[in-house]
């Protein structure tokens, strides 16, 4: 039982023959491309932050209404001021009451 054992044990110390080389293809008249090396595999890109969302500017406001009342050229926008051609310049107002207001005053001042 020993010497059995022995000589498998030489038996895996022993290098295993090598196969003989396989010998080479022959032509066969048709000789596909060759193909084209694999490119290499790109690195994931790392998730793209979203730019934050845009705030949306104020439309500059429509004209809605323009006339002469009483004299005076005006121009009513579509935020509610209003443009009035006063004697002193053109003056825009944020409503039809500053408006009013400020024509008051100037009537109360002469």
């Amino acid at each position: 039982m020993l010497e059995a054992r022995r000589q498998r044990l030489e038996r895996r110390a022993e290098p295993s023959p090598r196969p003989a080389p396989r010998p080479a293809a022959r032509a066969t008249g048709y000789e596909p491309p060759p193909r084209p090396p694999r490119p290499a595999p790109e690195a994931p890109q790392p998730p793209a932050i979203a730019p934050p969302p845009r705030r949306a500017e104020p439309e500059e406001p429509r004209i809605l209404k323009s006339g002469i009342v009483g004299g005076m050229a005006y121009t009513l926008y579509s935020d509610g001021s209003i443009q009035a051609d006063l004697p002193n310049g053109v003056v825009r107002f944020a409503s039809l009451q500053e408006l009013r207001e400020h024509v008051a005053q100037s009537q109360g001042d002469n």
